[in-house]
């Protein structure tokens, strides 16, 4: 929420989870100190998810977040002005709306609105992450999806201030999803332990968490040569059940299930 980045010792995405875990027990304190080191109200983004928006630009939740990290976006209902979309709305940390951006279809409108109307500080990085990441999602082989991915999270993990971020977080589960694709099993299971399990859970969306843990689990049924699959499968269901309580109900249903399988 506020702008450490270039500022502090350490990375944004460290900052981040001290401060969330030092301030966990009193959101109003949270608040507080975010607004003591900003020094200013900070960029809000709200992506419309709207049916009509969703179908113009299907990930650009995703490459939003990839830019400015998940404790800056949220989702929105439809912003109007359907004709002109997709839609973004950029607000200050007091929930003040300051203005709506149209035609955002992809990461490089993104970029250039957020950065031209809004004032977003994207470092330039990020937006070569964001901008190859975009192109995974319409790349049909796995083993190119995987060297892409490759090279962001080579690069992200390379550079401090970016190392715990939501983009690379982003990235692991993604490349989790191609070495599934190509049967690389234990690559793949680890991919998503750092995203399901590691330091980069604090700073992942529900969505790249909940795809880190899908991967982990469909891995772990698939996996013909192992016995003791099943066994191991219901444990990272468990973790799963334990660690996003939004998906408690499903999770729950499909442990039951598999319990019952023969």
């Amino acid at each position: 929420i506020f702008r450490v980045r270039y500022r502090y010792r350490y990375s944004y995405g460290t900052t981040i989870m001290i401060i969330r875990r030092l301030t966990a027990a009193s959101p109003a304190v949270w608040l507080i100190v975010c607004q003591l080191l900003s020094g200013s109200c900070a960029l809000q983004v709200q992506v419309c998810r709207n049916k009509h928006c969703c179908k113009k630009a299907p990930h650009l939740l995703e490459s939003v977040t990839d830019l400015l990290g998940a404790e800056n976006v949220a989702t929105s209902g439809c912003l109007s002005n359907c004709d002109q979309g997709p839609n973004l709305q950029f607000s200050n940390d007091k929930g003040k709306t300051t203005s709506i951006l149209n035609y955002v279809d992809g990461v490089a409108s993104a970029i250039f609105q957020l950065q031209e109307s809004a004032g977003a500080e994207v470092p330039k990085l990020l937006q070569a992450a964001a901008k190859v990441m975009e192109r995974v999602y319409n790349t049909k082989d796995p083993a190119e999806r995987q060297r892409f991915l490759t090279s962001v999270i080579d690069k992200l993990s390379a550079d401090s201030s970016l190392s715990l971020s939501s983009a690379l977080a982003h990235a692991y589960s993604l490349r989790a999803m191609a070495m599934a694709d190509q049967s690389e099993w234990s690559l793949a299971i680890d991919d998503a332990k750092k995203v399901a399990m590691g330091d980069l859970r604090e700073v992942a969306t529900e969505k790249t968490l909940s795809s880190a843990f899908r991967t982990w689990v469909d891995v772990e049924e698939k996996r013909s040569d192992d016995s003791q699959s099943k066994e191991r499968a219901l444990a990272v269901l468990q973790l799963w059940h334990k660690n996003q309580p939004k998906f408690r109900s499903k999770v729950k249903r499909e442990m039951e299930a598999l319990m019952n399988a023969a």
